[in-house]
């Protein structure tokens, strides 16, 4: 998937991807100044080919969400995958379980059909006290997190780490369809 990082490139390398918006990317290719724009550190999802530092600062990151591409990634994943299923999930909605995994909410979808991966993932988490956000986001009382998936042995699954202040719950979707809501008390 380039969206808008693909119109940074001259004219002939933007000849060279093809963009289907019917099918699920083969590579994420991220152009950000701050991958995270918060105090959460980065997670590794998903699993970084290639990155481009200059200094401490990552300008450029190519990725795949297709695990049978990574095959030392993909056992990484089902490990995840198989700690975060063995406890209860917190919340099951619209095909998806969400397990709350140590410091980490872990989401699964079964089966991952093409296209569940095309965008990202938003996750929208309230905290019990508001003042803990960053002063932009008091005023609309949550904290917005975009978390991308990755697929293997035909499931999706994605992973964010948990803010170290105490939250009431998160909303889970793409493109402003919410579809799980998940309680963290």
């Amino acid at each position: 998937r380039l969206s808008w990082s693909r119109l940074i490139l001259p004219a002939a390398d933007r000849r060279r991807f093809n963009y289907d918006p019917s099918r699920d990317p083969e590579f994420y290719l991220d152009i950000r100044g701050n991958a995270i724009q918060s105090n959460l550190p980065e997670e590794p999802f998903p699993p970084v080919l290639h990155r481009i530092k200059v200094y401490n600062s990552t300008l450029v990151t190519v990725s795949t969400p297709d695990l049978s591409r990574v095959d030392p990634a993909a056992e990484a994943y089902r490990a995840l995958h198989r700690a975060a299923t063995a406890e209860a999930p917190v919340a099951r909605a619209s095909g998806y379980e969400v397990y709350r995994h140590g410091s980490r909410l872990v989401w699964v979808k079964e089966a991952c059909e093409p296209g569940v991966l095309r965008h990202e993932f938003q996750l929208n988490f309230y905290p019990a006290d508001a003042r803990r956000l960053p002063a932009h986001h008091q005023k609309r009382g949550y904290f917005e997190f975009s978390v991308r998936g990755v697929r293997f042995d035909g499931k999706c699954l994605g992973a964010t780490r948990l803010p170290d202040f105490a939250l009431t719950r998160a909303r889970l979707g793409q493109r402003e369809r919410w579809e799980v809501e998940v309680p963290l008390f």
